[in-house]
């Protein structure tokens, strides 16, 4: 049985409710993720989507668009009601959370901290090695 820790991601890139859309978003195009927990005090608070961050500003395009990245905060557009696995769930439950509630990512929490991020993307990856599909016919 595959768990979460299995395949979550350790490193996790965190923001706080302080930072802009802008910062925001640049790290999501840096580092090529579209899911960030936002911390405050080592607590999470919520999660920001880079699809949550564009949608907060103008089109793009729009010559207000880069003076609002600029001024919007994380803290004002995140989601504030976060789903969160643990380390120890199997991998199927986290899939099945993620498609019940229609979400992206679930932070690992331990003991009231972040210890990881396991994405869809890295469900899916499970889930074919799961089913033998990594291997040739």
């Amino acid at each position: 049985m595959l768990l979460v820790k299995d395949s979550m991601t350790r490193e996790v890139v965190t923001l706080s409710p302080q930072d802009t859309a802008k910062a925001a978003l640049a790290l999501c195009r840096e580092r090529r993720i579209r899911h960030l927990p936002v911390l405050e005090g080592g607590t999470l608070v919520g999660i920001a989507s880079d699809r949550d961050l564009r949608s907060s500003t103008p089109a793009l395009g729009d010559p207000a668009r880069a003076a609002a990245l600029a001024e919007i905060l994380v803290g004002d557009v995140m989601a504030r009601d976060v789903v969160t696995a643990v380390s120890d769930d199997p991998i199927e439950q986290a899939a099945n959370t993620m498609r019940e509630r229609r979400i992206g990512c679930l932070p690992v929490i331990e003991s009231g901290e972040l210890v990881g991020i396991i994405t869809s993307s890295d469900v899916m990856d499970a889930l074919v090695y799961l089913v033998g599909a990594h291997e040739p016919g």
